[in-house]
């Protein structure tokens, strides 16, 4: 059995993070809607085990049952559509929206 390893602080995933501002709700609701619009514009394979690891917090064995793969494919699927995820989250950052607008989901997400 595959040991769980917490995300890093400041991981794109990270959506419980503690405002103690009002610029910091800002901030922290600014970064909420750019990975739900991240999530949105990923493939939707890299969006379906991203939001079944990290939002529904389930094990990859039940990952692997849902989806009809094994543990170690959903394992792998998450693994893959992470970094995915964070780049378009950065491309979004620096105002890309058109450019991913333009590209097929294909192309930011899931190999064919």
């Amino acid at each position: 059995m595959q040991r769980e390893v917490s995300l890093p602080s400041g991981s794109v995933l990270d959506l419980d993070r503690a405002a103690t501002t009002p610029s910091q709700a800002a901030a922290a609701g600014e970064y909420r809607s750019l990975i739900r619009l991240a999530l949105e514009l990923v493939a939707p394979e890299d969006r379906e085990i991203l939001l079944l690891r990290q939002w529904q917090e389930l094990p990859y064995e039940e990952i692997a049952r849902e989806l009809s793969i094994s543990p170690k494919a959903a394992h792998m699927r998450f693994v893959r559509a992470l970094p995915r995820l964070v780049e378009t989250v950065r491309r979004l950052r620096v105002g890309r929206l058109p450019e991913l607008l333009r590209e097929p989901a294909a192309g930011r997400g899931a190999e064919g």
